[in-house]
């Protein structure tokens, strides 16, 4: 081989590994804005099902008052027909006691 094709060959090896590098400085640089872009969005699914979990716990409390206040509204409208039947009933008192925290029905 002559000198020239051996310096050549080293330039053309010498080309492929900086090539080589800046590839890799390339893929390395993109690894590291897809790492923070990974975090980033796991915070915010953190954040959005922190709100999604707020809202249904907000929902279900809504809806489970809405249900406290028709049953108690169906209690009131039975201790009323219940008084003219039976007045001195126990169980009338002791909704009126359960209504206001002070015992069950």
């Amino acid at each position: 081989m002559s000198k020239h094709h051996l310096q050549s060959e080293s330039m053309n090896a010498l080309e492929q590994s900086l090539n080589d590098h800046m590839e890799i400085c390339r893929l390395q640089r993109k690894a590291k804005r897809l790492k923070a872009e990974n975090a980033r969005l796991k915070a915010e699914v953190e954040s959005l099902k922190e709100a999604w979990v707020d809202k249904k716990m907000q929902e279900d409390r809504d809806y489970l008052l809405q249900q406290v206040e028709r049953l108690r509204k169906a209690g009131d409208a039975m201790e009323r027909s219940l008084s003219f039947a039976y007045p001195d009933s126990p169980k009338i008192k002791d909704w009126n006691a359960a209504k206001e925290g002070k015992g069950q029905p």
